[in-house]
């Protein structure tokens, strides 16, 4: 069913204030997955454009500002991909001895690991992003107060707390779909687990995981574990530790430049399309630190919307528009507004909150699980 066909149909596109009481509840009570972006790691990883900016640096062996960076793009029109293909180009043309996945990398992971060493961490940090399961209870913890210690105002942070609490509800996501590059996310999501597990036991500890990181197509997973997917790839620090403890990077599906976007664009079959394909059609989506300007992601979208909506019609006998995903982020009552229209066409309804710090208390009351003190201050937080 087009949405041509349908464009005297009134949908209800109204954006959602993620604070308010109205909507409590609103999410959580049907099969959902969480698909989160790079916005996510504001903060603790560079973010896309500052990426860019410092992988141009390095690969061209030059000093730039981050204001003379941003007029050059302007001046060429080049999209952050471009860029990232023009300085891999420079490597490969000039045969320089410099790896460019390995620029990626240290740029990525560059702020942890330097926090991490100044606290004398940096070896169990590194064994942890790649066999996190290996660590000792006492590592785990020393790992968790660290995070907290640097990250505990950021997104990553207020993010895992809300998906552990969703766990012990029982309204956990089925699976979840990262786009990013790094593993710096479900990394603390299962130290944080574990931390919880500890103090729920007294200390003691029994359970390996609750979720497992699938990297390509040949990885499965038990029945009992949640699937984290990396569908861009991940890349792990790894120089550093016994061979034996090391997780293997899947560099071939890294999706940085734009060689590697119109590989993924123009293939028939690809891993990242069937699996999000899959929870497109069968789960709510809830989007998180993501721009949604990603023309895959968009495409993608477009095709299970209109077979979801053509079989609700059919089923019902009349025409139906059901934004049944949901994508969060920052933003005024006044540009929400905008916005709220702006993905109907894909069945993304817009969330909205006037600061990240909200997200934790903003999560828990559209599932429904909110604790005493988050009541007593949603609705100044709205204010």
């Amino acid at each position: 069913m087009e949405m041509d066909s349908v464009e005297n149909i009134t949908v209800n596109t109204k954006a959602i204030q993620v604070l308010d009481p109205y909507y409590g509840g609103w999410l959580g009570r049907s099969p959902w997955t969480l698909c989160v972006g790079a916005g996510i790691s504001v903060g603790i990883a560079p973010s896309w454009e500052v990426l860019a900016w410092k992988v141009y640096q390095q690969c061209f062996e030059k000093s730039m500002l981050l204001p003379q960076f941003r007029e050059m793009r302007n001046n060429l029109g080049w999209s952050l991909d471009c860029i990232l293909q023009m300085s891999r180009n420079s490597i490969l043309c000039k045969n320089k001895d410099i790896e460019f996945n390995r620029i990626l990398r240290d740029i990525l992971y560059g702020d942890i690991l330097e926090k991490a060493t100044k606290d004398g961490l940096l070896k169990i940090l590194i064994l942890a992003f790649n066999t996190p399961f290996r660590l000792l209870p006492e590592q785990k913890l020393a790992l968790c107060a660290f995070f907290e210690k640097y990250y505990k105002v950021s997104t990553t942070y207020q993010l895992i707390n809300f998906v552990l609490d969703a766990y012990e509800k029982g309204k956990a996501p089925r699976a979840i779909i990262s786009f990013n590059a790094e593993c710096i996310f479900d990394t603390f999501l299962y130290l944080f687990f574990c931390k919880r597990e500890m103090e729920k036991l007294g200390g003691m500890y029994n359970r390996r995981r609750y979720y497992t990181r699938i990297l390509r197509t040949i990885e499965y997973h038990k029945a009992d574990l949640i699937p984290i997917y990396h569908l861009h790839g991940c890349i792990f620090p790894n120089e550093s530790i016994p061979n034996k403890f090391k997780r293997s990077s899947s560099y071939s599906k890294l999706v940085f430049n734009e060689e590697s976007y119109m590989s993924v664009a123009g293939s028939v079959y690809n891993w990242a399309q069937t699996t999000f394909l899959y929870h497109a059609q069968f789960d709510n989506l809830l989007f998180i630190g993501l721009s949604m300007s990603d023309l895959n992601i968009r495409k993608w979208l477009y095709w299970t919307s209109q077979n979801h909506n053509t079989e609700l019609s059919e089923i019902c006998h009349t025409p139906i528009v059901d934004l049944h995903h949901m994508w969060i982020n920052k933003s005024t009552p006044e540009e929400a507004t905008t916005l709220e229209d702006s993905l109907s066409h894909l069945n993304v309804r817009y969330g909205y909150l006037s600061s990240w710090n909200d997200l934790e208390v903003g999560l828990r009351n559209l599932f429904g699980i909110l604790k005493t003190n988050d009541k007593k201050s949603l609705l100044i937080r709205r204010q």
